[in-house]
């Protein structure tokens, strides 16, 4: 979450793409060349990054989803495609098991991985940039004191101050 709430949806993608299949890549090479065997730690250090990685692209889907469609009735629809999407995942993951083998396996999802999160990246940073510019709106007032300005009504200001922090807290 602090990656995508931070950098956005696009170094979310990147991220996920690059640790899951430099990862996926490494299990590959430990299991299929034997002369250079890994140490089982590094296995386990492999899947623990699969898994992170993982986690950084679903959150950027589900994130991007989140955003895209918190005003409308179909935020909950969009949220729980986002959902099943990522439990079919291991369907999809055991079907290619069952055809490739464990020769392959592992190298054919570092591909898939990679592809699917490097066109994430693509689509779901142009998306989230096309919808910043909309958002702005109209009528919305910056929160700029002027020096030797004079303010009538205080409470106003705190208001629409603590308006803004609101805005800007809430999924960002």
């Amino acid at each position: 979450g602090y990656i995508f709430d931070h950098y956005g949806a696009t170094v979310s993608c990147l991220s996920a793409a690059i640790i899951v299949s430099a990862s996926y890549g490494s299990i590959h090479y430990g299991l299929n060349y034997p002369g250079d065997e890994l140490p089982l730690f590094l296995f386990d250090v492999a899947f623990f990054m699969v898994g992170l990685g993982s986690g950084l692209g679903y959150i950027a889907a589900l994130g991007s989803a989140t955003q895209t469609f918190r005003k409308t009735a179909n935020a909950g629809r969009a949220v729980g495609f986002v959902s099943a999407g990522f439990g079919l995942s291991s369907t999809l993951v055991g079907i290619s098991y069952h055809f490739v083998g464990v020769e392959g396996f592992f190298l054919l999802w570092a591909i898939l991985v990679a592809l699917a999160n490097g066109m994430g990246a693509i689509v779901l940073g142009k998306y989230m940039e096309m919808e910043e510019l909309e958002e702005e709106e109209p009528g919305s007032v910056a929160l700029v004191q002027v020096p030797g300005q004079v303010v009538e009504n205080q409470s106003d200001v705190i208001d629409d101050k603590q308006k803004a922090i609101k805005k800007w807290t809430t999924w960002r």
